[in-house]
């Protein structure tokens, strides 16, 4: 005959518990030092790097990136012009 199955006690299972929640707090120590590590690390590479700023029309002549107006903003514009054209008449 084999022997009865042995049956863990609550302290047994708290135990075992215990000792798993141990294991990833030391895993989770271990990944939260090694990201501040390198957090550290990029923020010191970053606060050596060169800033460049490069012009709108870097690509050459013809390249130059100009402001689209809205709808409104151009009849706003046109309605201005208009009025200034106006005033210059009398």
């Amino acid at each position: 005959m084999s022997n009865p199955p042995q049956w863990l006690s609550a302290e047994q299972v708290q135990a075992m518990i215990d000792e798993q929640i141990t294991q990833l707090r030391e895993q989770h120590s271990e990944e939260v030092s090694t990201l501040r590590a390198e957090l550290t690390a990029a923020q010191q590479a970053a606060s050596a790097a060169v800033v460049t700023t490069v012009p709108a029309d870097a690509g050459g002549i013809g390249t130059a990136i100009h402001d689209t107006w809205s709808q409104y903003e151009q009849e706003q514009q046109y309605a201005k012009h208009e009025a200034e054209l106006a005033a210059a008449r009398g």
